[in-house]
């Protein structure tokens, strides 16, 4: 059944188009589920909240405690996806939320007392709840389902054990939703994990003060790393309120600047040599951007003005992270300065008061929310499985106990022994021919 239009009739064949796209869309996600190799863990599930008629709103949101594999199952994995849902109460639209809404997957710092509730409910005081898992916008008066990547997570996962997590929208919100949210852990031929996420920078609001309010940070990138990557949220909000209608419907370009520092005496020492990365939200203000996102997850036929551009996000979407490889830019044993800036129309922007028809008694001024995170990864450590297989059949290795085995290959994945020594020395003398080299002084 297609569902009813919101827009105009001179669209109705491009909206009745848009629906195949979207069945092609729900199909590739039913197979994202049921992938081989994978592990698919329930966070939320709209059966038991339909049961209990305690429903997805405003107010504090749903929490949810799962209980996940033991350590050596986790680091398996290299790669996490979020599929999440949300349908209409009585699965009519007259039941779905009429406005476009952002809604939060939190993982949560919980107490131990806190992770000993049952599993699912309404959330009370959970204490910190602050690393953004996804981030997802409802839909006009319509459905929605999606699937991201959440990979900047999996670090704090790895040990296995017990989670809160916290699912929100807008405190003061008034829709109800039957939430659907699992977990998709997967494991690729990369032969690399991500074992650490350092939170970098924030958005705030979008004006001639917002780069000043980012500083460059100083990260010390460790030994143990093969592959560095920047993993970003970003959307542009506000509107009405300037002249150029920021930040949802103006395209901003956003900044990561690189340079590799090294650390004397308490004095830090920058290489002239800068990487700068650079992603711009285009299609923000464009008369059929969101229509034209339908294959890869917005709703489509909504109510309202949907199908407009917005920056970097659409109603009835969840918003992928920009991930970027950083790799060349960082220097293991060194550190890495990061600096960010927010540009409109590659410069800083300086808002001007908003005059004319475009201009609204209610508007709200420019803000860009952004959660970015550095992702270390480093070689995937054998499991004690494989490890067990490797030593029954590999020669060289008959006649050593599988211990023997273990410990060995401990000595290699930590830096310990000949090899560890080699790369120690290795950056030892990389820092004495930098210290040479790095003559401009860092600002802190």
């Amino acid at each position: 059944q297609i569902p009813p239009r919101g827009a105009e009739e001179s669209f109705a064949l491009t909206y009745l188009a848009l629906e195949g796209e979207y069945y092609s869309y729900e199909r590739n996600l039913e197979q994202k589920l049921s992938q081989p190799n994978s592990l698919v863990v329930p966070v939320l599930e709209k059966s038991k909240q339909k049961e209990s008629g305690l429903l997805f709103g405003g107010g504090s949101g749903l929490y949810s405690v799962i209980e996940l594999p033991d350590e050596a199952t986790m680091k398996e994995f290299d790669k996490l996806e979020v599929y999440s849902s949300l349908d209409c109460p009585g699965e009519a639209d007259k039941n779905c939320g009429e406005w476009d809404y952002v809604v939060q997957l939190l993982l949560c710092k919980a107490n131990p007392k806190t992770l000993k509730q049952v599993a699912w409910g309404r959330a009370t005081s959970v204490g910190s709840c602050d690393f953004e898992v996804g981030r997802f916008v409802t839909p006009y008066a319509r459905p929605g389902k999606w699937v991201i990547d959440a990979t900047a997570t999996l670090p704090l996962l790895l040990g296995g054990g017990r989670h809160y997590f916290l699912l929100k929208q807008p405190y003061w919100s008034q829709q109800n939703y039957l939430a659907d949210v699992r977990f998709i852990f997967s494991s690729s031929e990369i032969h690399e994990q991500p074992l650490v996420s350092i939170p970098l920078f924030r958005g705030g609001i979008f004006d001639q003060g917002y780069n000043s309010r980012h500083q460059p940070m100083h990260i010390d990138i460790p030994y143990i790393t093969s592959r560095a990557e920047i993993h970003s949220v970003i959307t542009g909000h506000g509107w009405g309120e300037d002249s150029e209608n920021c930040a949802e419907f103006c395209v901003t370009q956003h900044q990561f600047r690189l340079r590799q520092g090294l650390e004397i005496d308490g004095e830090t020492y920058a290489s002239s040599e800068e990487h700068v990365y650079e992603t711009s939200l285009e299609g923000a203000g464009s008369e059929m951007g969101c229509a034209r996102q339908v294959s890869t997850g917005v709703t489509p036929n909504q109510y309202g003005t949907w199908q407009f551009g917005r920056a970097g996000w659409c109603p009835g979407s969840a918003i992928s992270p920009w991930v970027v490889d950083v790799t060349s830019s960082v220097k293991p044993g060194l550190q890495a300065i990061i600096s960010y800036s927010g540009l409109f129309n590659d410069s800083q922007y300086d808002p001007a008061a908003c005059v004319g028809d475009d201009c609204v008694d209610q508007g709200f001024p420019a803000e860009i929310r952004m959660r970015s995170y550095l992702v270390i990864y480093g070689r995937k450590q054998p499991s004690s499985k494989a490890q067990a297989e490797r030593g029954a059949s590999s020669p060289k290795l008959r006649g050593i106990s599988r211990m023997e085995v273990s410990s060995s290959e401990q000595g290699v994945w930590s830096g310990a022994g000949l090899a560890g020594s080699v790369s120690f020395c290795f950056v030892i003398l990389l820092g004495l021919i930098s210290f040479h080299l790095y003559r401009r002084r860092a600002t802190r």
